[in-house]
């Protein structure tokens, strides 16, 4: 499991490159991660990296109520 922030990553919201080092740090294929994801611009970047992404934003309004 890797959590990785904003800060290591240079590119803007909705691009990949956040999920590409952390794919680079576990040392796997892109296609080989799963991301949890509560944004369309963060689904779209686990996308355009090759991952497979759950959306969780329904999962969060259904526990948290929002």
């Amino acid at each position: 499991m890797a959590a990785i922030f904003g800060s290591p990553a240079t590119k803007t919201a909705g691009e990949p490159e956040i999920f590409l080092k952390a794919a680079s740090l576990l040392d796997v294929a892109p296609s080989e991660c799963l991301v949890y994801e509560d944004s369309d611009e963060g689904i779209e970047a686990a996308r355009l990296a090759n991952m497979d992404v759950i959306d969780v934003r329904p999962l969060r309004r259904a526990v948290l109520g929002y």
